[in-house]
This record gives structure tokens, sequence and C-alpha cells, in this order.
């Protein structure tokens, strides 16, 4: 009987892990830092969210096409191939689009946006940033600087996704290109 109770004890922990926000100490925000490349201009990251892959759910804006469609496609294929799941739940969400002349996106009011507006090659800048602990926004005023912003989110989901566990960065970046050319 206890071997039995053991073993199910075991079993339920291993499956479902609850969902988890953890704070970043120093030395884990600078290895944090060490798995984007190019470095972002300004990088900082305070808190991991820690949740099974069924409750992340990765939607784009309303109307998006060309690369800006590209770059949400590949996040998701790429959430899909590490976990096995797609992104479709109900606990914490990406948001990946163009911010709006109001600096929004999809209706959500995004912090740092409009820093965007003064930096050189606005064109390839891009933010990713908190809103609260239930969502990361990945925007950009143009569809380069949305494929710049995918490839850095991209860079941490590929190491930090599995098919039981998703680690997502709650990262505050902002970025953008000091010459025209990457």
């Amino acid at each position: 009987m206890i071997g039995r109770t053991w073993v199910a004890a075991v079993l339920l922990v291993g499956c479902a892990a609850p969902a988890q926000v953890m704070p970043v100490a120093a030395p884990d925000a600078s290895a944090w830092r060490r798995e984007v490349l190019p470095l972002p201009q300004e990088l900082t990251v305070r808190q991991v969210r820690r949740l099974t892959p069924g409750e992340v759910t990765i939607r784009g804006r309303a109307g998006a096409a060309g690369l800006e469609r590209g770059a949400l496609e590949a996040v998701v294929e790429l959430f899909q191939s590490k976990t096995g799941v797609a992104p479709t739940g109900k606990g914490f969400e990406i948001v990946i689009g163009l911010l709006d002349a109001d600096g929004r996106l999809e209706g959500i009011e995004v912090p740092e946006a409009s820093r965007l507006q003064a930096v050189p090659n606005r064109d390839q800048a891009y933010v990713i940033q908190p809103v609260g602990t239930d969502r990361l926004v990945v925007a950009a005023l143009a569809d380069r600087g949305l494929y710049y912003g995918t490839r850095t989110l991209s860079q941490w989901l590929e190491a930090h996704l599995r098919p039981d566990l998703a680690e997502i960065p709650l990262a505050s970046v902002v970025d953008w290109p000091d010459l025209e050319e990457r």
C-alpha cells in the first residue's frame, strides 16, 4: 500500500506542475543574456514563468500578413516541435505583431513601445515586454523589427521548451541596430 501511494505521488508531481513565476537572480539573469545573439541594446530578465506547454497560447495581430505572419508562424512551429503541443492554452499568452498608431498591439498597451520612434534604424527595432505575469508581447513598428524580435524570443524558447515544461522569460527588451545593415 505504501509503495502504491508513493508511486501515485511521484506521478502526480511529475505530470501536473503548477504554473509559477520565479524570480531570476543576477547570475541566472546573466545566463539568460548569454543565450541571445546578437545581444540586444537593452535587456533585463527579472522573472521567468514556468508552466506546462498546454497552458501557453501564441497569437498574432488580426490581419497579419507577409513577414509579420511568417515571424509568428515560425515561433508557433518552434513551440510545437519542441513541446509536441499546439500553443492554444489559457494560462499564458505570447502576443506577436506590429504596433498600431497608438503604440498598442491588439488593444494591449505595450510598455516602452513609444521609445521605438526615436531609436536609430527604427524599422529594425523591436520590444519584448511582459504585461503582468500572464502575457509577453513581441512588437515592432515594421516587419523587419518584428522578425528580429521573434528571433530573440525563439533563441530563448529553443533552450527552454520541453514536452513537460515551458520556461518563458518575462524579459524586457528594447533593441535596434546601430548600423542600417545587420
